[in-house]
């Protein structure tokens, strides 16, 4: 028999209905293993007739262990010779709530093809190895039929959210149940959208470009898909191939303000979706006038040769 520590439970006196002339039942109870070296006095004298085939209730919060438990039943001699009945000796193993956990969960980067994933182990964490548990599997659809086990080995998983989302979650769940009630765990396998959306990288206000030398701009990055915590880095550029980290920028700024710019420069957002997936680039390039030029000293005059008259 098995029961949830700290329950009460009952302990019928099957058959008993059936006898004649008991004048007494003694019940006897005593630590495990069973049958204990000694039982002692009896736990229980029942002397009312009206009782004598009332089932043992026990509080199982005074013990700190499994327990052992047998009912003695007395007859009068008119029962003779049949005056004294044991009933067997039954085990109450005490059981503790399950705490469990799940290990195989996993990330994926999804890029068109069903990904098989690793299979799952459930972890059970009870003290009391003499209780029995049963286990089922589930999935967003419910019960996996014939998923009973402390491994489960998922199918294929496929992307099943649309172009613009930036993840999809197939979450598996094992219950488990046994004396102390249920109690279950979950994981999840995360498969990352490889074509995601980038998000947008634009001037903020708008300026007409070409640039004249000297201006600068306010650049802003409305990020999408930039990780399960967005985070993003500012890259510069001079020719539009080999970039230079703006570690000033932080990585989780949406704006950014350049300097005042005399030459065409390129300006960058690199980020990952997640899952392993390779690094999301989107830019934009702001075109400067690089005509040649000479400035003149604040309020001077150009001095223009007067033309000789003929």
């Amino acid at each position: 028999m098995q029961a949830c520590n700290g329950a009460t439970i009952q302990i019928p006196l099957i058959g008993c209905s059936s006898l004649s002339d008991i004048i007494q039942v003694n019940w006897y109870v005593a630590p495990a293993p069973c049958p204990p070296g000694s039982w002692g006095d009896p736990f229980l004298v029942t002397n009312d007739p009206t009782s004598f085939c009332d089932a043992l209730e026990l509080y199982t919060q005074h013990f700190s262990g499994n327990v052992c438990v047998y009912a003695e039943i007395i007859r009068s001699s008119n029962a003779a010779p049949c005056t004294i009945l044991t009933t067997n000796v039954i085990t109450v193993a005490l059981c503790e709530p399950v705490e469990c956990s799940i290990s195989g969960g996993q990330e994926y980067c999804y890029t068109g093809s069903p990904i098989v994933p690793g299979p799952l182990t459930l972890n059970i964490n009870s003290s009391t190895t003499s209780c029995t548990y049963t286990v089922q599997w589930y999935n967003a659809n419910g019960p996996i039929s014939g998923a009973t086990g402390l491994t489960y080995q998922p199918p294929a998983l496929a992307f099943s959210g649309s172009s613009a989302d930036c993840y999809v979650d197939h979450v598996f769940t094992a219950q488990i149940s046994g004396p102390c009630g249920t109690s279950s765990c979950s994981t999840t396998f995360r498969l990352f959208n490889n074509n995601a959306p980038v998000g947008t990288l634009v001037m903020d206000p708008v300026e007409a470009m070409p640039f004249c030398p000297g201006e600068d701009a306010t650049l802003r990055y409305m990020p999408e898909c930039a990780g399960d915590t967005p985070m993003w880095e500012w890259w510069i550029s001079t020719n539009g191939t080999t970039y230079s980290l703006l570690s000033d920028a932080g990585n989780m700024n949406p704006l950014y303000n350049t300097n005042k710019l005399y030459a065409d420069t390129w300006y960058g957002i690199q980020k990952q979706v997640g899952g392993g997936c390779p690094v999301d680039v989107v830019d934009l390039m702001i075109d400067v006038n690089t005509f040649n030029h000479r400035l003149l000293p604040h309020n001077s005059l150009l001095f223009v040769p007067p033309t000789k008259l003929t």
